[in-house]
């Protein structure tokens, strides 16, 4: 086993993440599934979602950030990492 290294993970990102809490939503199979999510931090190239059943999420899928007047921004995404409840995206567009 690689010895563990005493830099905190979030110390390693290539750019830090802004702490953030918006509404969202994963949009996949050709917009027939949408998931609602919580956006909880984000960054130009990643963001950390969180929700119910991230586990089923597709490889890539489109990200719908809502704004606060009503209307919302869609990025295309990589899923890095799922858990229940909390997934990574890397942003590819």
């Amino acid at each position: 086993m690689p010895p563990r290294s005493s830099v905190p993970f979030s110390e390693k990102r290539r750019v830090l993440r802004a702490r953030n809490s918006r509404e969202a939503a994963c949009v996949f199979d050709d917009g027939a599934t949408v998931i609602s999510v919580r956006l909880r931090n984000i960054s130009p190239t990643g963001a950390r979602i969180a929700g119910e059943g991230l586990l089923g999420l597709p490889a890539v899928l489109e990200l719908r950030i809502k704004d606060s007047l009503g209307g919302a921004s869609a990025r295309l995404a990589r899923v890095v990492w799922s858990k229940p409840k909390a997934a990574g995206l890397e942003f590819v567009d």
